[in-house]
C-alpha cells in the first residue's frame, strides 16, 4: 500500500521542477519521516492570499501551524536553489521565499499568544523582539526579485508585499513610492481599493493632502458604479469618503469638505435619523456632524447650512446640525450667533414642526440676557408666525396646534395684557388722546385677546378677557365690535367680576352712537335703529339683572298700534314686555306678538334678533299652514342676510357660521343650496382649505345637475393647489383635461397635472402626463422642448436608455424644425449622448495583423465618430462645441496612439521590428499634428471670454502632446 506522505510530496515535486525529478523527490522523501508538522503544498500555497494591509488584521488561528509550514516550506524552496539551474524555476521559486518569509515575520510580530511555541521558536521570537523585529532581509528579497525581473506578471504581489514590508518597518514613505509603483504598472490590481486607500492615508499622515484627496477621489469613483448598482462596496468606501472631507478640511476648502461629510451621512444614515444609526457607524456619523459643525462654525453659522443643503438637496439630519452648531456658539458664548442660526433654520423651514422649537430656544436666549425689548419682539413674532391667524396654523396638524397651545397660551395673554397696558399709559401721557403709536398697541391687543378667545374657547376667563377685548375696541372707537364683546362677555359666558360692567357697557356704547348719529344729523331711520337697539340692550339689562330697574307691562292693542306707526323700536320693546309674562298671551296672541317683533327686528336690521323671534313664532303658527312655510321663508333669509351683513363688514367667520347653519335651522331649498354654495366658497376664501374642499365635493355630490356645479372643478383645483395636495390637484386637473372641450385650457390642465403629480411624487402618473403632453401639445415650442427634455432625464434616472434615446432623438428632430438658442443645446446634448455611445463601437476595435484589414475597419469607425463630433459642433452651443472638439482631438491621437500601440507582425527580426516601428510613427505622426493643431483651437476659445471643462482638457492634453509649448499650469493661459 502506497504511503499518502510519499504520493503528496512526489506529485508537489512534478508540479514544481519536472527537470529534476529525482532530487526533488529525494528531497522531499527525506522529511517523510519528520515529527514536523507537515508543510502546505505548492498548490496550497498558490491559493493563499496576502493578508490585508493593515498591522492589526493578522489572523491568530492556526498560526502555529502557518509559521512551521512556512519555515519548512523555505528550507525546501532554497535547497531546490541549491540544485536547480533553470532560471524560469528560481525566479518563481524565490518569489515562493520571499512570501513564505512575509507570512512568517507577520505572524511573529502581530502573535498574540505564543504559549503554544516550542522553547527553540519562543527563543527565536524573543531574539527578535529585542533587536525590534525587522523586515530588512524581506525587502531586501524582494527589491532583488524586482530587479532581476521587472515585467514578470507576478510583481503586482510583489510589489504589494514589499510595500507591506516597508509599512511594518516604519518606513512610509518608501511604502508609498512602492504603491505608487503598484498602481502605476498595474492600474488594474486586485488591491486597487486598499492600495489608493492606504496612499491616501500615507498622503494625509504627510501632510500632503492634495495627494491624499486624489487617492480618495480615486477610490471612491472606482466604488461608485457598484454602489449604484446596489452592490457590496467594500471595506474602504465610508473610510475614504470620510478620509476625504478631512483632506479638503485640511486644505480649508470648506464647502467642499461640508458636501463631503454629508455624504458620509447619507451613506451610514440614509432615510434613518441619527439617533437610530447602528453602533458600528456611530462613531464616524458622530464625527462627521461633530467635524460639519465646526465647519459652519467657521462661516456664516445657519446660514452656511441653509446655503449648503439648498446647493446639494435637503437632508433630514439638518435639524441635528442646527441644534448642534446653536450648542457649539452657545458653549462659546456667541448667543446672537446661536439667535441667527436659529432664525436661520425657521427661514429655511418655517413650516416645519420644529420650528416653534428653533423660535422658542431664541425666546429663552433673550429671556436669560434679559433683553425684554427683544424678548417681547419675539414673543409678538412667534404670535404672528404660529398663532392661530398664521399659515403654519392653517396648515399643520392638529397635534402640532395641541403642541402650540401651551405656549400661545401664555404669550397671547402676556403680550395682549403688556399692549393694552403700554396704549392705556400712553393715552394718559398723551392726555386720552389717540394717536398712530396708541392705535397701534391697542390693535396688537385687540388681535391677541381675539386669538386666545378662539383658541381657548371653553377657559374659565373667557368672560373677562372678552370684556378686555371690547375695553380696547371701545377705545379705538370700533364700538360695533365692542358691543359684540361686551354683549358675549355679559351674556354668553359664565358669571364673572365683570359681566354686570360688560351688559351696562353695551347699553352705554349703544347710547353714544345715537349721540353721534344725532350730532351729526344722519338717517332719522338709523337713529331709530339704534334706539331700539339701545332699548333692547336696556331690557336685556334688565331682564339678567332685575334690581336694578323695572319692568313696564303693555297690550298687543299698543303693540300693534307702535308697528302701524312703523314706530319698529317701541313696538319690539312693547313686545318684549308682553312676552316677558307668556301666561297672560294666549297663543294667537303670542304669534302676533313673536311676529311683529321680528318684523321689527328685521326691518330695523337685527337680523339675528328677527331669526331668533321668526323662530318663536313658528312654534305659536297652525302646523301646515300658508303663514307658518313664510315664517320659515323669513328665517331662511333672515340668516342669509346676517351672512350677508357679515361679508360686508369683513366678518368672514361670522358670514361662515351662518351660510354652515343654513340647513340645521331652515328646510327651504332654493336658501340651502346657495348657502352651501357660499359656504364652500368663502371657506376658500378665507384660506380653510380642508373643510372648502370637503364642502365642495359635497356639494358637487348632492347637486351633480345645478348650474353651480359647473364652478367646483376650479374652486377645488385652487383649494387643492394652496393646500399643497398636489395628487388631488392633479387629478382635478386631468379631469379637466378629459372633460374640457377648449383645447388650450386642456392644454394647461394636463402639464399642471403632470407638474402637480410630480409635486406629489406620482411619479409614473406625472411621467405618463408629460408624455402626453409632449406628443399632443407642440405649441408652445419652448414648453414643449422643455418637457421633452424632462422625459428624457427622467428614463435617464430610471435607466430605461430605449425611452431616453427615443426622447434625445425628438429633441435633435424639434431642433430641425425650430432652432433656438436652447433648443440647439439641447440637440448637442442629446447628440453627445450618441456620440459617445458609438465611440464605444470605434474604441473596441484594436488594431492587430494583419493591419491593413484592422485598420480599414478602424478608419471606417473613425469617420463615423468624427462626423458625429462634427455634428455636435454645428448647433454652435458653447459648451457642447468645445467637447466636440476637444473629443475630434482626441480621436485623432487615440488613432495615432492606436497605430504604435498595434500588433507587430511575428517573424520579425529586431531590425525589421525597428523598421516597422519607423514605418508607423511616420503614419501616425499627422493624426497626432491634427489633434495638436485641434486641441490648439479650442483652447484659443479662452480668448473669447469661453473657458470650461473641454477647453481645460484641451490645455491638459495640449501638456501632454505639445510639452514644450504647453507644460505649464492652465492658470497662464486663463490669465
Amino acid at each position: 500500500m502506497n504511503n499518502p506522505c510519499t504520493t503528496s510530496r512526489l506529485i508537489l515535486a512534478i508540479k514544481l521542477v519536472p527537470a529534476c525529478l529525482s532530487l526533488c523527490v529525494i528531497i522531499l522523501l527525506s522529511g517523510c519521516n519528520s515529527s514536523q508538522p507537515k508543510p502546505a503544498t505548492l498548490a496550497e500555497f498558490e491559493q493563499l492570499q496576502p493578508q490585508a494591509f493593515t498591522k492589526d488584521a493578522a489572523n491568530t488561528n492556526n498560526r502555529e501551524d502557518r509559521r512551521f509550514s512556512a519555515k519548512q516550506m523555505i528550507a525546501r524552496y532554497q535547497a531546490i536553489l541549491e540544485i536547480h539551474d533553470d532560471p524560469v524555476v528560481i525566479a518563481k521559486v524565490k518569489r515562493r521565499i520571499a512570501d513564505l518569509k512575509m507570512i512568517a515575520m507577520e505572524d511573529e510580530q502581530f502573535s498574540e499568544d505564543s504559549s503554544a511555541l516550542s522553547a527553540q521558536d519562543q527563543a527565536e521570537i524573543t531574539a527578535d523582539h529585542q533587536q525590534a523585529i525587522s523586515y530588512q532581509n524581506v525587502i531586501a528579497h524582494y527589491e532583488e526579485i524586482l530587479t532581476q525581473n521587472p515585467k514578470h506578471k507576478a510583481n503586482e504581489n510583489t510589489l504589494y508585499q514589499l510595500a507591506k514590508a516597508y509599512d511594518y518597518e516604519g518606513q512610509s514613505r518608501q511604502s508609498l513610492a512602492t504603491l505608487n509603483q503598484l498602481i502605476q504598472t498595474f492600474p488594474d490590481t486586485r488591491y486597487y481599493d486598499e492600495v489608493q486607500y492606504r496612499r491616501g492615508d500615507i498622503y494625509y499622515s504627510l501632510q500632503q493632502y492634495p495627494q491624499a484627496s486624489l487617492a480618495f477621489s480615486s477610490l471612491i469613483i472606482a466604488i461608485e458604479p457598484a454602489k449604484q448598482k446596489k452592490l457590496i462596496e467594500g471595506p474602504y468606501y465610508i473610510n475614504a469618503l470620510y478620509m476625504q472631507g478631512w483632506t479638503l478640511f485640511k486644505q480649508g476648502h470648506y464647502e467642499a469638505s461640508s458636501e463631503q461629510f454629508s455624504l458620509v451621512l447619507d451613506n451610514t444614515l440614509g432615510t434613518k435619523a441619527v439617533e437610530a444609526v447602528p453602533l458600528r457607524q456611530k462613531a464616524v456619523v458622530d464625527d462627521s456632524l461633530r467635524i460639519l459643525t465646526v465647519i459652519f462654525s467657521y462661516q456664516q453659522y445657519g446660514n452656511s447650512i441653509a446655503k449648503l443643503y439648498s446647493r446639494i438637496g435637503q437632508r433630514p439630519y439638518e435639524k441635528t446640525l442646527y441644534l448642534q452648531l446653536s450648542d457649539l456658539l452657545l458653549s462659546r458664548d456667541l448667543k446672537a450667533q446661536a439667535i441667527e442660526t436659529h432664525n436661520s433654520y425657521i427661514a429655511v423651514y418655517p413650516m416645519h414642526i420644529a420650528a416653534p422649537m428653533f423660535f422658542e430656544r431664541n425666546i429663552q436666549l433673550y429671556r436669560l440676557d434679559d433683553k425684554t425689548l427683544e424678548l417681547n419682539a419675539a414673543k409678538d413674532q412667534y404670535i404672528v408666525r404660529f398663532g392661530a391667524l398664521s399659515p403654519y396654523w392653517q396648515q399643520t396638524t392638529e397635534a402640532n396646534r395641541q403642541a402650540l397651545k401651551p405656549q400661545l397660551h401664555i404669550y397671547l395673554l402676556e403680550m395682549a395684557s403688556f399692549h393694552h397696558a403700554m396704549a392705556q399709559t400712553l393715552r394718559k401721557r398723551n392726555k386720552n388722546k389717540r394717536n398712530k403709536a396708541i392705535d397701534k398697541q391697542y390693535q396688537l391687543a385687540i388681535s391677541q385677546y381675539q386669538q386666545w378667545l378662539q383658541l381657548f374657547p371653553q377657559h374659565i376667563e373667557q368672560g373677562e378677557k372678552a370684556f378686555l377685548l371690547a375695553q380696547a375696541l371701545e377705545a379705538t372707537e370700533q364700538r360695533s365690535d365692542a358691543i359684540f364683546w361686551y354683549h358675549r362677555s355679559a351674556y354668553e359666558q359664565s358669571p364673572h367680576k365683570y359681566d354686570e360692567k360688560a351688559a351696562y357697557a353695551v347699553c352705554s356704547n349703544y347710547q353714544v352712537l345715537l349721540t353721534q348719529q344725532e350730532k351729526n344729523r344722519q338717517d332719522t331711520s338709523h337713529q331709530r335703529q339704534l334706539s331700539l337697539l339701545k332699548a333692547q340692550a336696556q331690557q336685556q339689562f334688565i331682564w339678567y339683572f332685575p334690581n336694578s330697574t323695572s319692568i313696564a307691562k303693555l297690550g298687543i292693542n299698543t303693540l300693534q298700534s307702535y308697528y302701524q306707526l312703523k314706530d319698529y323700536p317701541a313696538t319690539i320693546v312693547q313686545s318684549q314686555q308682553l312676552l316677558a309674562d307668556k301666561n297672560t298671551l294666549d297663543t294667537a296672541q303670542q304669534q302676533i306678538a313673536w311676529t311683529l317683533q321680528a318684523h321689527s327686528y328685521a326691518l330695523s336690521g337685527q337680523l339675528y334678533q328677527a331669526e331668533t323671534a321668526y323662530l318663536q313664532a313658528i312654534k305659536t303658527a297652525p302646523a301646515k299652514s300658508q303663514q307658518r312655510y313664510e315664517l320659515k321663508e323669513r328665517v331662511a333669509n333672515t340668516i342669509y342676510q346676517q351672512a350677508e351683513y357679515a361679508l360686508q363688514h369683513e366678518q368672514l367667520t361670522f358670514a361662515l357660521l351662518n351660510f354652515h347653519r343654513m340647513p340645521y335651522v331652515s328646510d327651504v331649498r332654493e336658501y340651502r343650496i346657495k348657502a352651501h354654495f357660499d359656504e364652500a366658497t368663502y371657506l376658500l376664501i378665507s384660506q380653510r382649505y380642508s373643510e372648502s374642499i370637503a364642502s365642495l365635493k359635497q356639494f358637487r355630490s348632492a347637486y351633480p345637475d345645478h348650474p353651480f356645479t359647473t364652478q367646483i372643478s376650479g374652486k377645488l383645483i385652487a383649494a387643492y393647489e394652496a393646500n399643497h395636495d398636489w395628487a388631488n390637484a392633479a387629478r382635478e386637473l386631468t379631469a379637466v383635461f378629459k372633460d374640457e372641450s377648449d383645447r388650450e385650457k386642456q392644454r394647461l390642465a394636463l402639464f399642471l397635472s403632470a407638474e402637480y403629480y410630480e409635486k406629489a411624487g406620482m411619479y409614473d402618473k406625472a411621467l405618463a402626463n408629460y408624455r402626453s403632453y409632449a406628443h399632443q401639445f407642440p405649441k408652445p415650442f419652448d414648453l414643449n422642448l422643455e418637457t421633452k427634455f424632462k422625459l428624457s432625464e427622467t428614463y435617464k434616472h430610471k435607466q430605461d436608455s430605449e425611452k431616453r434615446e427615443y426622447w434625445l432623438k425628438s429633441l435633435i428632430e424639434a431642433e430641425k424644425k425650430q432652432s433656438t438658442l436652447r433648443s440647439r443645446h439641447l440637440a448637442a446634448m442629446a447628440s453627445q449622448y450618441f456620440a459617445q455611445q458609438s465611440y464605444e463601437e470605434y474604441a473596441n476595435i484594436i488594431l492587430t495583423q494583419p493591419l491593413d484589414v484592422s485598420l480599414s475597419k478602424k478608419q471606417q469607425a473613425f469617420e463615423k465618430q468624427l462626423e458625429a463630433y462634427k455634428n455636435i459642433d454645428n448647433y454652435q452651443s458653447e459648451l457642447y462645441s468645445a467637447y466636440a472638439r476637444y473629443s475630434i482631438a482626441q480621436l485623432y491621437a487615440d488613432l495615432s496612439q492606436a497605430l504604435l500601440d498595434s500588433e507587430r507582425p511575428k517573424g520579425f527580426d529586431e531590425t525589421e521590428l525597428e523598421e516597422y516601428q519607423y514605418m508607423l510613427e511616420d503614419e501616425a505622426y499627422p493624426f497626432e499634428e491634427n489633434a495638436i493643431a485641434i486641441h490648439i483651437s479650442n483652447s484659443e476659445l479662452i480668448k473669447q471670454d469661453i473657458y470650461n471643462e473641454w477647453v481645460e482638457k484641451s490645455f491638459k492634453a495640449l501638456q501632454t502632446l505639445y510639452p514644450a509649448r504647453f507644460e505649464r499650469p492652465t492658470r497662464l493661459f486663463i490669465d
